[in-house]
């Protein structure tokens, strides 16, 4: 256990290390870098000293709460007394708990021992939970992002895209004739198809920072950060190319071979109109256009 104690008083630092583990340790500061010393370090629980309290504690604590938005950190008011008007205050800006100074030295330690134990627990949940979340984002056929993956990554990229001035591309891909190759094939060979061709599509370019991700049922979406439609429409071709290559049969389309349509279309800071969400739903759109005049091509739109 980590603690952060804030106070003006050395004896009350060195009366808490007294009963502190050999791995636990404690670092003293005063209440004006508080909320700085604890974004500097990870620690596990704040102890703020009532005496000399400022006037502005509701702030502090305020301070810590929104630093660790992803972790419960107790924070805990040392005092001599219990005083009402003092507490009840501190209590509503946030604090969970009290240590009074008259405390032995056991209970003292009993005390942070299950401070330590509620926030290792809390630690636990929020790992737990923050695992189901990323579940929730998965593509159970592909093992890529799904839907809800997608969109959430689009902003994310959108946002960056934004604050550095440059374009993102994306690279939306539909299967010619899925419905017609399910009902030839079955359901689990039409799943098996979609896997071969998210691999496809993720070989067709190699760079670490773009993203495929499921986009619809039988639709595959590449971002691609800093780049701009030209760039786009060349990984497009390479798509193209790599799923003509495959040669994967399909017997009752117009080559014998599955094909794919796509389509392409670059965000760009301080031009494009659309937001992200509009402007794949555009792509979306386009694939339906685009199939209705032909297959097996890539269009910029």
């Amino acid at each position: 256990m980590k603690l952060l104690i804030a106070s003006s008083q050395q004896s009350l630092y060195q009366w808490i290390g007294t009963v502190l583990d050999t791995e636990d340790s404690a670092v003293l500061t005063n209440y004006e870098e508080l909320v700085a010393q604890f974004k500097a370090d990870r620690y596990d629980t704040v102890l703020i000293d009532a005496q000399k309290m400022p006037k502005d504690i509701e702030h502090v604590i305020s301070g810590i709460r929104e630093i660790a938005t992803r972790r419960w950190i107790p924070i805990v008011v040392l005092t001599d007394e219990m005083h009402e008007e003092k507490l009840s205050s501190v209590f509503a800006a946030g604090a969970d708990d009290i240590i009074l100074s008259s405390y032995p030295s056991w209970l003292l330690k009993a005390k942070l021992s299950a401070l330590g134990r509620v926030e290792k627990l809390q630690s636990e949940l929020q790992v737990a939970k923050d695992h189901i979340e990323q579940l929730s984002l998965i593509d159970s056929v592909t093992h890529l992002s799904n839907h809800r993956g997608v969109m959430a990554e689009s902003v994310r990229l959108c946002g960056q895209a934004n604050r550095d001035d440059t374009p993102l591309a994306a690279v939306m891909i539909q299967i010619d004739h899925f419905n017609r190759y399910v009902e030839e094939h079955g359901d689990a060979q039409g799943q098996e198809l979609f896997r071969t061709l998210a691999m496809l599509v993720e070989g067709s370019s190699s760079r670490p920072m773009d993203f495929v991700g499921r986009y619809d049922e039988n639709i595959l979406v590449l971002l691609l950060p800093e780049t701009d439609n030209n760039g786009a429409q060349k990984v497009a071709a390479e798509i193209l190319r790599n799923v003509r290559e495959a040669a994967l049969p399909f017997i009752t389309s117009p080559d014998g071979v599955v094909t794919v349509s796509v389509v392409t279309r670059a965000y760009v800071p301080d031009v494009t109109t659309l937001s992200i969400e509009q402007m794949l739903g555009r792509l979306r759109q386009g694939l339906h256009e685009v199939q209705t005049t032909g297959y097996d091509q890539a269009v910029a739109i």
